[in-house]
């Protein structure tokens, strides 16, 4: 089976290393079976190598190049080999970090997990020779994986050759004697460059050992909250392969955890995890029939609602940081610098390109969609019908909030300095107003954001100094109940308070996540700190939320748009599933020892404890609540 690689790089210092490169890669096999490419669709290659320095960061070509693979192909057969600059990973932030001078922009959050590199440093400037030991297991070592073999078998081969080699170079010397004093003094020089090699191959391998055991720290962090075990195993196998720092920290952290879920409130048989997440949501949102999340790893997950089930993932290869369904349900859109649109089962639909990046996009029409970025467009059918710049609605800041109403009318959009604009379907401004976030008196608040919106007159944001008195700590200030208000809701008009959303919790801190139900009452969700653990807010809804399990750091709410379900996320990876509507009026499956079992062990079940606990019925991987009643 033949296997192309294109080569990415840029031109300059790295030419003479690329062109070794394009050379040594295909010799490695010596019966062939592996192209290097150079120019022409990256897309059409089975792998991509690229050469990363300050200057193809910057080189609009190689841009361009990774762009297109990125789009086409994911990260999963890509390799890296550092030849300046910098390049580290930020294991908190899950990403390439900022400082990184040899990482373009589309690849910071590109990666899922910490992706393996190679440090090619010393060959840059000059061409390296297939005689140097340490190059030829460096290309080794960028092959096998390409062709599916370890390295050791592409180097056997080559290793006896130049064995044989000087053999009869030691050979030819003895029998030159005219040549004795040459041959001396060559000798000298190869003991010296066998030296040289042999410690820049001892640095290479431990720069190789010190990425995987932080890559492995890394893995060992995210899964922490979800399954103790093997973050211990995960910290202990990064810290037997390189004593990093990380492998330090991943230990001490693992070693705390007992495996469980971190909650405030045990599920029931009437809540189901929505299971899947490697990182910890950034965004949620519902149709009737699906709920949708983003991830931190810029992972879009799509669940059926009756039941849980994970139906699509799609690959965090497009920067992807807020979701959105189409009013009418039929399509879901995700912001990543242009807007990706999805079907319910996670096909790609293509993507809308407003001419500035979008980080933000919210339902717009029936099945259209609004963008925010360094301008604000609405997009339908893949088609940018208007857009315009921040400056123009008189946003001075980024936008942190956008949605638009589901007759097309209407556009509402917020700045992090708390401006906020109503809009009309030509995105001039209607109303505009300014808000200020409460902040308590330990400095908790957030930037001023609309948390929830009904597409009419009424807005949630966190409660305002002047209008909604926000949280205060003083027990003698007396029992005004807004002194408890986690949020409010506001005229979208005027900005006039409306009604507090109130918490039960002591020393509430303001409202992160909420959510306006049909009937015009709302639901917040303060994410808790200090000493305050998570907690509800609502206005004079009667609705019984204390069954709603509530993650650790909660900070994402949502509800569907028939109001039959709610989400809840969290910031470790955690995210419910919880139906609104009485128990009676849902089918009745409470005594199926499906769901019991799945429900218990809080995940999908293996083939030996299917065996072991439900051994007469058929194994189901997804643990499905839609069977009949036993």
């Amino acid at each position: 089976m033949s296997v192309t690689v294109f080569l990415s790089s840029s031109p300059g210092n790295d030419e003479l290393l690329a062109d070794e490169l394009a050379r040594a890669i295909p010799r490695v096999r010596r019966r062939g079976g592996i192209q290097v490419i150079r120019d022409g669709d990256p897309a059409e290659a089975d792998w991509l190598l690229f050469l990363a320095s300050p200057e193809s960061s910057r080189d609009p070509d190689v841009t361009a190049q990774l762009t297109r693979w990125l789009e086409v192909k994911g990260v999963d057969r890509f390799q890296v080999v550092v030849t300046a600059g910098s390049w580290h990973w930020d294991a908190e932030a899950n990403e390439i970090a900022r400082e990184s001078s040899a990482a373009p922009q589309m690849l910071r959050r590109a990666f899922p997990a910490e992706p393996r590199h190679l440090e090619f440093r010393g060959d840059r400037g000059a061409r390296p020779t297939s005689r140097d030991p340490l190059f030829l297991d460096q290309v080794a070592e960028i092959t096998a994986p390409m062709l599916g073999t370890t390295k050791d078998a592409l180097t056997g081969e080559d290793v006896r050759r130049q064995r044989r080699t000087r053999t009869l170079t030691k050979a030819a010397a003895g029998a030159l004697s005219v040549l004795l004093l040459i041959g001396v003094a060559g000798a000298v020089v190869s003991v010296n460059r066998a030296e040289a090699s042999r410690e820049s191959r001892a640095i290479a391998l431990q720069q190789r050992d010190d990425s995987e055991s932080r890559r492995l720290a890394a893995l060992s962090g995210q899964v922490v909250n979800d399954d103790g075990a093997l973050a211990r195993l995960l910290a202990v196998e990064a810290w037997r392969i390189s004593e990093t720092a990380e492998a330090r920290r991943a230990l001490a952290e693992a070693t705390q955890v007992t495996g469980h879920w971190g909650m405030t409130n045990t599920p029931s048989d009437t809540v189901s995890r929505l299971i899947g997440h490697a990182f910890h949501p950034m965004s949620l949102d519902f149709s009737e029939t699906h709920v949708a999340t983003v991830d931190a790893g810029s992972m879009l997950r799509i669940w059926t609602l009756h039941d849980a089930q994970l139906v699509a993932e799609v690959g965090g290869t497009f920067g992807m940081e807020n979701v959105a369904w189409a009013h009418d349900g039929s399509v879901v859109a995700a912001a990543g610098g242009r807007v990706h649109l999805f079907t319910a089962e996670g096909q790609p639909l293509g993507f809308a390109g407003p001419r500035s990046p979008a980080a933000l996009v919210g339902a717009w029409g029936a099945n259209g969609f609004v963008a925010a970025g360094g301008s604000i467009a609405v997009i339908q059918d893949r088609e940018v019908l208007v857009e315009r710049p921040l400056t123009d609605i008189g946003l001075t800041t980024p936008p942190v909030f956008v949605e638009g109403s589901a007759d097309g009318e209407r556009v509402l959009v917020a700045s992090e300095s708390g401006q906020i604009a109503l809009l009309d379907a030509d995105l001039d401004v209607v109303h505009q107003w300014e808000f200020t976030v409460a902040v308590d008196q330990f400095g908790a608040g957030d930037s001023a954001s609309v948390l929830a919106w009904d597409g009419r007159e009424r807005v949630v944001l966190p409660p305002d100094n002047d209008r909604i008195r926000g949280p205060i700590l003083d027990p003698a200030s007396g029992p005004d109940p807004q002194d408890n208000a986690i949020a409010g809701i506001y005229d979208a008009r005027t900005g006039e308070g409306i009604e507090p959303l109130i918490s039960d919790g002591y020393f509430p801190v303001p409202a992160t996540s909420a959510a306006i139900l049909a009937d015009g009452s709302a639901i917040a969700l303060s994410p808790g700190g200090l000493e305050a653990p998570p907690a509800f807010g609502q206005t004079s809804s009667d609705m019984d939320l204390s069954v709603i399990p509530l993650p650790e750091r909660a900070n994402l709410i949502g509800v569907s748009p028939d109001n039959r379900w709610l989400a809840v996320a969290g910031s470790s990876a955690e995210a419910f599933l919880v139906p609104l509507v009485e128990p009676a009026q849902r089918d009745d499956i409470t005594g199926d020892p499906t769901v019991q079992a799945c429900a218990a062990a809080g995940r999908f079940l293996s083939e030996a404890e299917w065996a072991m606990y439900l051994p007469d019925r058929d194994y189901q991987p997804g643990c499905r609540n839609s069977d009949e009643p036993s």
